[in-house]
């Protein structure tokens, strides 16, 4: 049997899994992903992603240089602070709501 299927086991990582941070993170992603790349630019970027299928090698030279140059643009780094960012401050909100409640 799954250990997913086990209910003891999914009611432990429902608990753990704190859900509307994960929606903080996600909708920040959204902002990001939307603010550093044009519509056309998205739409290139997921075209070479399914193309290559997660292997470069399938890539031309010149297809990889273009997603090096939009995955650069996207700024991951920043992502990644305003994302961890998120995650402080809505676990702040969170053991302090539970504070208050008890």
């Amino acid at each position: 049997m799954s250990i997913l299927r086990r209910t003891p086991a999914r009611l432990a990582v429902r608990r753990a899994v704190p859900w509307l941070l994960v929606a903080d993170v996600a909708r920040e992603g959204h902002r990001h992903w939307t603010a550093q790349l044009s519509g056309r630019e998205r739409r290139r970027l997921l075209e070479l992603l399914k193309h290559s299928g997660g292997r470069p090698s399938t890539l031309t030279v010149r297809e990889r240089r273009e997603l090096e140059r939009l995955v650069a643009q996207l700024d991951l780094r920043t992502f990644a602070r305003h994302a961890a960012t998120a995650v402080v401050v809505g676990r702040a909100k969170q053991s302090g709501t539970r504070r208050r409640g008890r």
